[in-house]
């Protein structure tokens, strides 16, 4: 007889309380409002790519409000491949949605 390795008593509390809260609002991601700018990031070509990623972090780290930039050919070059590969994910969610 095959047995399945899943189980919901395996999930974790978290994920189970957010599958089952009547009280979380799950539409709220279908009013959030995205202003999605693509382009390039123009630098000297001698500039270090991980100076630039270091830079750019700074900039947005001081601005006011939720600006965020993924970049992940830059994470690549910067030599910061799991970076690269969230940046990928997020701004692949971000063009689909």
């Amino acid at each position: 007889m095959a047995t399945s390795s899943f189980s919901t008593a395996r999930r974790s509390p978290i994920t189970a309380m957010a599958s089952c809260d009547p009280d979380l609002d799950h539409d709220r991601h279908e009013r959030l409002e995205k202003h999605v700018v693509r382009g390039k990031i123009a630098a000297p070509s001698d500039m270090d790519p991980a100076a630039l990623l270091e830079r750019i972090d700074q900039v947005i780290a001081a601005q006011e409000g939720s600006c965020q930039l993924y970049s992940p050919d830059l994470c690549e070059a910067a030599g910061l491949a799991e970076r690269a590969a969230i940046d990928r994910r997020r701004f692949d969610l971000l063009m689909r949605n």
